[in-house]
């Protein structure tokens, strides 16, 4: 019987998704003594609908593979578009390692179910099966690019749906005396289609509250002057919709 993978699409926000998995590899390359980089092309939509639990597992796979294989050097994982188009993104996913590389006939031989080959080096075949059978039940392919002596590239694409901005993004009203936690706050809220406004105090805040249209509220507790939880009593006392502003 032919096992069919269940997919469940989520939405995924993919720079903290890769964050996470780059942050485990590359203690794994330090414990080697290998270097381990991640490269992703500007292009790419942030946030997609992806099943994330699937495609880490996929991702791991072939990152468990590369440096088993590698003795010295480095491990890459590049993420590239390949095109986009109908609400859909086409995104490739490719491990490089330069470990002793494989024939055709050997890359070829590990995506087969239970493959492994005679040379001896660590064998996957169930996991490399497995990871073509994913990317084809996510429109995609999977593959390798090796040569003997020159590492491996093992790689593979997926279609996936751009998660479209929430319906009504409103403004959020972000305050926080460090202006660096102000940015990636921002940076990771406009990627739901939020509106930011940045406010470095509490009473900056309490300021702008009452004429801004806010849907919600980021507010440090330690700040400089007026304390957070202070300009928090404050709001709560206010008349509704602020004194219940998330």
């Amino acid at each position: 019987v032919r096992y069919t993978p269940t997919i469940e699409e989520q939405r995924l926000d993919l720079p903290a998704f890769l964050n996470l998995i780059a942050t485990a590899a590359e203690a794994r390359a330090l414990s080697k003594g290998l270097s381990f980089t991640v490269r992703v092309d500007e292009g790419i939509t942030p946030v997609i609908l992806a099943d994330g639990r699937r495609l880490r597992q996929m991702l791991e796979n072939l990152i468990d593979n590369a440096m088993k294989v590698t003795q010295a050097g480095r491990v890459e994982l590049v993420i590239e578009r390949l095109d986009r188009r109908g609400g859909f993104e086409a995104i490739r996913f490719s491990v490089t390692d330069t470990g002793p590389g494989l024939t055709p006939e050997e890359a070829g031989q590990l995506f087969k179910a239970y493959g492994r080959l005679a040379n001896g080096l660590p064998g996957t075949g169930l996991g490399l099966s497995m990871v073509r059978r994913l990317a084809r039940a996510m429109g995609g392919e999977a593959g390798c690019d090796s040569e003997p002596g020159r590492g491996a590239t093992f790689w593979f694409t997926l279609r996936l749906k751009q998660a479209a901005a929430p319906r009504g993004p409103g403004r959020i009203l972000v305050v926080d005396d460090n202006h660096a936690n102000r940015m990636i706050m921002g940076a990771v809220l406009d990627h739901f289609g939020h509106a930011i406004v940045e406010a470095g105090t509490a009473e900056e805040a309490l300021e702008l509250l009452p004429s801004g249209d806010f849907v919600a509220i980021l507010l440090d507790h330690t700040l400089p002057g007026l304390s957070g939880l202070e300009a928090l009593r404050q709001i709560r006392a206010m008349p509704d919709p602020l004194g219940s502003l998330p």
